[in-house]
């Protein structure tokens, strides 16, 4: 499995911020298989939320799924993935 279908099934359970996706996945670029996400024709949503660190506070990048790709609801259907 990819690390983008990794995400897209991550991402089917709820949103994740960038940090999750990289302790929890293993992921070293969230961004940019979400941007592969886009492509394939998921509508994926960027929010800021602040988050608490060591040193105060920061902000980071939550993905949220709001819309899967025609084509990946049939082929998960079919038991296929891309």
């Amino acid at each position: 499995m990819t690390q983008t279908t990794d995400l897209l099934h991550a991402l089917q359970e709820g949103p994740l911020t960038t940090g999750e996706i990289r302790a929890e996945l293993g992921i070293g670029m969230p961004a940019t298989r979400v941007f592969e996400l886009r492509e394939r024709g998921h509508t994926v949503i960027t929010e800021t939320v602040e988050v608490r660190t060591r040193r105060g506070a920061s902000r980071v990048a939550r993905y949220r799924l709001i819309e899967e790709a025609p084509a990946e609801q049939a082929a998960q259907e079919e038991g296929v993935t891309a």
